[in-house]
């Protein structure tokens, strides 16, 4: 999909989440017992220079997966775990043998990270907040099967466009040796 279709969709799916939510201080201060520390990935250790959506936001076919921006969903991370994990499941992304993964890298600690994880899902399960996709899925679906079309119809005119090539100069062919031929 190109990149409008793809914000459309996104713009699409974040209009029927709920609004965010101020976390009361009793969240906060739970919160903060278990991350610890905001400038530290909680997935590797590194300097975290982003966020991350702990539950995905987006399932693996492109379907939202009714969890929020809210911020017991957000979690600090490097920005090579943030990309890595993708919409993955934190702990199937941390146990997982791709090339970014903590365990490739073989992440010290690694064991007691994935307990506050487990610690910080646990916690967080009455606290998160989520909305009904199932009440959405079927337009949903018919939307992203449209932007589907629309984006396969504007590759199509791309490549037509592209396929249209301005009048040039035929340059002169060369000959194994080097010299070159006059086309008539």
């Amino acid at each position: 999909m190109s990149k409008s279709v793809c914000k459309l969709w996104w713009e699409t799916c974040k209009a029927l989440m709920p609004a965010k939510r101020a976390l009361p201080n009793v969240e906060i201060a739970m919160r903060r017992k278990i991350v610890k520390n905001e400038d530290v990935c909680v997935y590797c250790g590194d300097d975290a220079g982003t966020m991350d959506h702990f539950r995905p936001v987006i399932e693996k076919g492109g379907m939202p997966s009714g969890f929020c921006d809210d911020q017991w969903n957000i979690v600090p991370a490097c920005l090579t775990c943030n990309s890595s994990k993708g919409n993955k499941h934190w702990l199937a992304f941390m146990l997982s043998t791709t090339p970014k993964s903590p365990t490739t890298r073989k992440v010290p600690c690694l064991s007691r990270k994935i307990a506050r994880l487990k610690n910080f899902e646990a916690a967080g399960k009455p606290f998160v907040q989520r909305w009904d996709v199932k009440k959405h899925r079927k337009e949903l679906k018919v939307l992203k099967s449209s932007l589907k079309g629309m984006a396969s119809v504007h590759a199509e005119r791309l490549r037509g466009l592209m396929s249209m090539k301005s009048p040039t100069k035929k340059k002169p062919k060369k000959t194994p040796s080097g010299k070159k031929i006059k086309l008539k």
